[in-house]
């Protein structure tokens, strides 16, 4: 028998997932960021893969935005599609599952938003000193690394505060909860 039920209304059924239609239109659109997001930045990496060992730096940094992004568009409506289709009514993926899943999908956000960030600067490096040397690759290496390590850290109040509650989801504290809030504000 089917844990699922289709209804066109709201419901707060226990044990069962009723998923009304705006659910049923929630997972299409995920559904559909998951292939466009995918597909595109495969096609993206396929383009570019052949442009990193000579290219210009701003060619491995579009290379590692399709990379992240990438991971964004499969892993962050992954998580949220399993959330919609449960009816967040359980967790299947354990704890380390809750604290690794929910997480990552944050966290490549912040890694995609960081190699914009470097992109920024290194343009405005090439306009406002047009005669200067060029950023090297082993510094945009360094850069990168240092945006996906500053991502994690970022995220580390949000892992810390994940748990699997009394019902088995993955859940986070609410968010006026002190030792969730303070860190968030601090940053």
């Amino acid at each position: 028998m089917s844990n699922f039920k289709l209804i066109n209304a709201n419901s707060t059924s226990v044990g069962k997932c009723h998923l009304p239609i705006t659910d049923i239109l929630l997972v299409l659109g995920y559904v559909a960021v998951i292939v466009v997001g995918v597909v595109g930045n495969v096609l993206v990496m396929i383009i570019f893969q052949f442009k990193l060992k000579r290219g210009a730096i701003i060619d491995l940094l579009i290379f590692y935005l399709a990379v992240f992004d990438g991971l964004g568009s499969l892993f962050g409506p992954f998580v949220f599609l399993y959330w919609t289709l449960t009816c967040n009514q359980r967790w299947d993926f354990g704890w380390y599952g809750c604290k690794i899943l929910p997480p990552f999908s944050r966290i490549i956000t912040n890694i995609s938003t960081g190699v914009i960030l470097i992109m920024a600067i290194d343009r405005c490096r090439s306009i406002v000193f047009p005669l200067k040397q060029r950023f090297r690759r082993k510094t945009m290496h360094a850069a990168m690394f240092a945006t996906i390590l500053t991502s994690i850290v970022w995220e580390a109040y949000y892992i810390k505060a994940l748990h699997i509650d009394k019902y088995g989801t993955c859940n986070s504290v609410a968010v006026n909860e002190p030792l969730y809030a303070y860190p968030l504000i601090v940053m």
